[in-house]
């Protein structure tokens, strides 16, 4: 097997398509609809595999967004340190994916711990809004992506090419 992810994948969808699809029995219309959206989703995940980097870089930037937003609402009690770092991955060109992957879920784990640290005090309204104020960029970057698939009809969103490119997330 040869180590292409985009060949990988093509070959798959067209075993769904030429041979798997085929042999469904035409009266399962679950197994016909589950089949459907199995190769959408990976036509979808095959013609975004170029976007990759540029989206968790982008995811990123939002959750660093997020952070200096409940940073600015006092909620980090002298841990302001909480937060830094994150922004020097988006200044090396050169990091890898999987480090991407890991900020960003280290990042959101402390947005969510001081999320939860304030429930239920007097800055858990203020720490609320300033989390859903910033997650506009992220849904409007989520939807964006999911648009080529048709999972996104209403229209008025641009082409994950050119959010991503345009770096205009919100």
């Amino acid at each position: 097997m040869v180590p292409d992810t985009d060949l990988q994948l093509q070959t798959a969808l067209k075993a769904l398509q030429d041979v798997i699809r085929p042999a469904l029995d035409p009266a399962n219309k679950a197994a016909h609809e589950q089949l459907g959206l199995t190769i959408a989703s990976l036509a979808m995940v095959r013609s975004h595999l170029p976007l990759l980097n540029q989206r968790d870089r982008a995811e990123l930037r939002v959750l660093i967004t997020m952070a200096d937003a409940v940073r600015a609402t006092g909620a980090l009690h002298g841990q302001l340190q909480l937060f830094d770092g994150f922004g020097a991955l988006l200044d090396d060109p050169l990091v890898d994916m999987a480090a991407l992957h890991q900020a960003r879920a280290e990042l959101s784990d402390r947005i969510a711990g001081v999320v939860a640290l304030v429930e239920g005090g007097p800055l858990q309204e203020t720490v609320a809004r300033a989390v859903v104020d910033s997650s506009a960029a992220s849904f409007r970057l989520a939807r964006s992506w999911f648009q080529a698939a048709g999972f996104e009809t209403g229209g008025g969103l641009p082409a994950i090419e050119t959010l991503l490119a345009e770096a205009v997330y919100e």
